[in-house]
């Protein structure tokens, strides 16, 4: 793990408790070393059709 990643595992534990391993924290992860910019942008635009819409809040 580089020390930017262990940074950042740090951070999520200290101030709210997360564990950065956790793969329920995470909706769709891509290895990017197996996908071009291109294709990966292609799969994250798909992924996201499928999700459903967001409901409007009086916030």
């Amino acid at each position: 793990m580089s020390q930017r990643d262990q940074a950042g595992a740090a951070y999520l534990k200290r101030f709210y408790n997360l564990d950065w391993n956790d793969p329920l924290l995470y909706h769709l992860v891509l290895n990017t070393g197996k996908w071009d910019v291109e294709s990966a942008a292609h799969l994250i635009v798909s992924a996201v059709s499928y999700l459903p819409p967001v409901e409007k809040t009086t916030r």
